[in-house]
């Protein structure tokens, strides 16, 4: 099917106008761009069994397996993946940037390589067998077309690579397995590689929705080990294949003074659990813990739990201490905290008796909430972007709170165009709407022609303050229109969604019925907010962690070529007021902050042609 008459009917089915606004995908990663690129492995060669399903928290694939980092490791993209993380191919390279061979013509992208393998023990007769999951498009928005592919390499002996395997793109389909026996022995030696690479190209330059493809793949659940069979096509393992990473019902944070549970619509734990074998097996002791700023609160335990063979258990517990009278929070929770507060939860369990210990890895999962003045209903990836291409347009997203309050600003995640609508220059008209019904209703306030702006990293919106303070009910609307008719877009996350929440008018009301916009309405007292200025340059790039902090912040400060002798850092607090200051001689560098207020903080790092700046929350 043409693209753009794909791309049109799946938008009919949405409800949306394609004269008005359009989704499409981005040109940019802002985890890669937030995070240090990581080191170079120094291992000589691995041993079988080589097992890899991306559970990890990395962004990049692990240092132990993998000599390069060129995909992208993430819990987003793939859609029923066997086990929870995957590493997607895609059009974008290490650092978040579209590759600059980028074009029409399908061209080379990511590539994923092992480390050296020792093969030199093992023949033939060994039946060593490589089996991996792969899936095309999954929930990125683009589809890889048929001049696209994903492909597999062994490199011999002499060290050629030699194709062994390619799949053209296609529209999404489910995970499927795929089994490569290695039998020729110019593959058994001291130093086998295998390599994952995708071929991909950019649609229609002169159009506004293709030209931003990003033809995804996404690969998972990769087994190299001897005494395989093509027909051995389970796995003697359970996993967590999906992370629902909601504590307080559907909010990702809510503004710390909201805090009260009697009006928390729903306090539970989802488990997302899936049994690769072919015979039913049980997982002892499933627990989850949770701690609020690394105090312990409550923890609980379900027990055992069965899984019928290749089945899927989704287990939903109420958490303990978390449920609490009206108006009366937990005992063991503090009355009286600062202004933002992390909560962390830790899911777990124990697999069934087995002597393999190469699948427990995905066995646990870990987040945090992160609580300071604002409501957030995305995850803080963004898979896709709303593009508002018509002049007039509305976007209206319906925040239900926990209680009325002042509206002080609202923080945006705005995504960058490639090559189209000077987006400098694009402008938008911020609204603020009561609730008529399930519809926006009155506009209670409006202020016109902002500019839009970007900031760099996961988190790193763009904050934009009110003139005027506004009083909103505990449920009402907050968005934009479009001013003067040029492009810009909004990142969307389209792992999570909530009816009747979000909307857009161009002549009436409609309902956009998949993902979430990523905007997120600040609310309370008034407050100096941090925001990350764009003036960072790519000569070298810095990781802050960990980051909420409690004790000590470390600093990483990596770069392509030699780090600037003159490089210097300085952190502010809310008020502006200097509180660190100091001249850098190592590229990794610790600092206490036990003594810091807990609150926001921007830490500033500057060489004679570089800025770079990174927020960072004590708690």
């Amino acid at each position: 099917m043409n693209k753009q008459l794909y791309i049109y009917l799946l938008l009919l089915l949405i409800g949306i106008q394609v004269s008005a606004q359009q989704f499409h995908s981005l040109k940019e990663n802002r985890h890669l761009q937030q995070t240090t690129e990581r080191k170079s492995s120094t291992l000589d060669t691995i041993q079988l069994p080589f097992f890899e399903d991306f559970s990890g928290n990395d962004v990049y694939p692990s240092s132990q397996r993998w000599a390069n980092q060129e995909v992208y490791v993430n819990r987003s993209f793939g859609s029923n993946p066997p086990s929870i993380g995957v590493a997607t191919f895609d059009i974008i390279d290490a650092k978040g940037d579209m590759y600059l061979t980028a074009g029409t013509v399908s061209e080379l992208a990511d590539k994923l390589t092992s480390l050296p393998i020792d093969l030199s023990s093992y023949n033939a007769s060994d039946s060593v067998y490589l089996s991996f999951f792969y899936q095309p498009q999954g929930l990125g928005w683009d589809m890889p077309d048929k001049s696209d592919s994903l492909v597999l390499h062994f490199q011999n002996k002499d060290g050629e690579w030699n194709s062994v395997w390619n799949v053209e793109g296609s529209a999404l389909q489910p995970f499927k397995q795929v089994f490569i026996a290695i039998l020729d022995t110019q593959y058994f030696y001291k130093g086998f590689r295998f390599m994952f690479a995708n071929y991909a190209s950019l649609g229609n330059p002169d159009n506004q929705e293709d030209a931003i493809k990003n033809d995804f793949w996404n690969l998972d659940y990769i087994l190299l080990d001897t005494n395989r069979t093509a027909a051995d096509t389970t796995h003697k393992d359970i996993a967590f294949f999906e992370s629902n990473e909601l504590l307080f019902s559907k909010y990702r944070a809510i503004p710390w003074k909201h805090y009260k549970l009697s009006k928390l619509s729903k306090d539970t734990m989802n488990y997302h659990i899936r049994n690769l074998d072919k015979t039913s097996n049980a997982v002892d002791d499933m627990k989850y813990e949770l701690t609020l700023n690394g105090n312990p609160i409550d923890n609980f335990s379900l027990g055992t739990i069965n899984v019928n063979a290749s089945g899927v258990v989704t287990k939903d517990f109420s958490y303990q201490q978390m449920v609490s009278s009206p108006g009366n929070p937990p005992s063991n929770i503090p009355a009286s905290l600062a202004d933002s507060s992390t909560f962390e939860v830790l899911q777990y369990y124990n697999e069934y008796s087995s002597d393999d210990n190469r699948f427990n890895v995905n066995d646990t999962l870990k987040f945090q909430i992160n609580c300071f003045n604002y409501y957030a209903f995305d995850d803080g990836s963004a898979e896709l972007g709303l593009a508002l291409i018509e002049n007039g347009t509305e976007l209206a997203y319906k925040i239900e709170g926990l209680q009325a309050d002042t509206l002080r600003g609202l923080s945006i995640l705005f995504n960058r165009y490639k090559d189209f609508g000077t987006a400098d220059e694009a402008m938008f008209n911020l609204c603020v709407w009561n609730k008529a019904g399930d519809l926006p209703g009155e506009m209670i306030y409006k202020e016109e022609n902002i500019k839009v702006e970007y900031a760099w990293g996961v988190d790193n919106f763009a904050y934009f303050k009110l003139k005027e303070a506004v009083y909103v009910p505990d449920t009402f609307f907050v968005g934009f229109e479009t001013a003067n008719g040029k492009f810009y877009s909004v990142a969307y996350d389209i792992n999570n969604h909530y009816e009747g929440q979000t909307y857009f008018r161009k002549n009436n009301w409609s309902e956009i019925t998949i993902g979430t916009p990523m905007i997120r309405p600040h609310l309370g007292d008034d407050f100096i907010y941090i925001s990350v200025p764009e003036i960072e340059t790519a000569q070298f790039r810095l990781k802050v962690f960990p980051n909420p902090v409690k004790e000590k912040v470390h600093i990483n400060i990596a770069s392509d070529k030699e780090l600037p002798s003159n490089m210097h850092l300085e952190i502010f607090n809310l008020q502006g007021q200097s509180i660190e200051k100091r001249t850098l001689y190592d590229a990794n560098i610790s600092i206490s902050t036990q003594s810091w207020k807990q609150g926001v903080y921007l830490i500033k790092i500057n060489s004679e042609n570089s800025t770079i700046y990174r927020k960072l929350i004590k708690i």
